[in-house]
């Protein structure tokens, strides 16, 4: 039996059984009350970030220790973003501005201990606000950036270049230099509208419409060029999941109550992200080939005191990270599919699938989405 087969059966054998448990660890560092998780790579490294009394903290989960990084460059609170496949760390941190009103934000990347500046086309010194959303395995980084007018840039070696004609952020990049985002989209049905984009490194875009209604949004990428978000369908009232793969937009369906997004997608194209149940409450989910949109509260241990109601990253060994309630608090968690060294299935076995959130349950205004993002400008 092949590794993939052997997970791909284990999945299945969670969905109807109880029998068989993941296992889940709490990635909250030692001394701090809350966290978040953000993203994993597949040796099992993840990040988020982590709040205290006053102060949030960037943090790095490795060999079962999740390690507080301090405040990087800023000097109130840190968030890390997102993870390659070397184990670059990329993210943000924040100081107060002289005088009050906005903070600054300082982009950043961290390896070997050590923090180094993400540049802007514009260079750090005239930044007033340098927010990376994503890295890619060849150590491309994406994000925004505002010098009284929000910009957006890919930042590779030190240098780095405009993104032009995005009416959101860039959420993710791959190791081609693809970057998943979302630019404006007019319509006579909707004159402000969004579609989700691909942005090619070598100059051109690619509109990769919704499913049949008038917004969607690219959330992730992975390095064959799949992407996730969410989208809206002909007729509903809300946003659904969807995977784009080949030039075809699939709708992966919700968990009941008629909306969802596809956070991140495996490099073997797992997704997971969260929807709402039949009462609207969040849950985390795992779609893959062949099966069907999944509550990862199925595959819990008996007891386990968690509510899982989001995941942010999954890797090829089926480690998921996200987010969930225990204790009645809000706590990073990393889920295990397969126990503790789940070996990652064949690349052959699985196709991409992309789930969609909707930003906003009501209006979904762009500033609002952006905000979802990060840090309003």
């Amino acid at each position: 039996m092949t590794a993939g087969m052997a997970l791909r059966i284990a999945i299945v054998s969670a969905t109807v059984s109880s029998s068989w448990a993941a296992s889940i660890t709490d990635l909250t560092p030692q001394g701090f009350t809350t966290s978040w998780a953000t993203g994993i790579n597949n040796n099992g490294q993840a990040v988020g970030y982590a709040r205290g009394v006053t102060q949030e903290h960037a943090f790095l989960y490795s060999n079962g220790n999740s390690q507080d990084l301090g405040l990087g460059p800023g000097t109130f609170s840190s968030q890390a973003v997102g993870i390659n496949e070397s184990g670059t760390v990329v993210g943000y941190s924040d100081t107060p501005r002289p005088g009050g009103g906005t903070r600054i934000y300082y982009g950043w990347t961290y390896a070997n201990g050590t923090f180094s500046d993400v540049a802007t086309p514009t260079g750090r010194g005239q930044t007033d606000i340098n927010i990376p959303l994503g890295i890619g395995n060849s150590g491309d980084v994406v994000g925004y950036y505002a010098v009284g007018v929000e910009s957006h840039y890919v930042s590779s070696g030190g240098t780095a270049r405009e993104l032009t004609g995005l009416a959101l952020a860039p959420l993710s990049i791959n190791a081609g230099g693809v970057v998943a985002s979302t630019a404006a989209f007019s319509s006579a049905a909707d004159p402000s509208g969004y579609h989700a984009y691909l942005f090619f490194s070598g100059g051109g875009t690619r509109d990769i419409g919704t499913l049949g209604g008038a917004d969607s949004l690219a959330w992730a990428i992975n390095d064959s060029g799949q992407v996730v978000g969410w989208a809206d369908t002909n007729g509903a009232a809300n946003p659904h999941p969807f995977l784009y793969s080949g030039g075809t937009m699939q709708d992966l369906g919700t968990l009941g109550s008629g909306y969802g997004t596809a956070k991140a997608i495996s490099p073997n194209g797992l997704v997971v992200g969260d929807s709402g149940d039949a009462r609207y409450s969040p849950l985390a989910f795992l779609w893959y080939q062949g099966g069907v949109i999944t509550d990862l509260n199925t595959f819990l241990p008996e007891n386990s005191g968690w509510r899982l109601t989001e995941a942010t990253g999954i890797n090829n060994a089926g480690q998921i990270v996200g987010n969930g309630i225990i204790g009645g608090q809000q706590h990073a968690f990393l889920l295990d599919l397969n126990g503790q060294s789940a070996a990652a299935p064949e690349p052959a076995s699985w196709t991409l699938g992309i789930a969609a959130l909707s930003l906003m349950l009501s209006a979904r205004k762009k500033r609002s989405q952006r905000n979802e993002a990060g840090p309003s400008v």
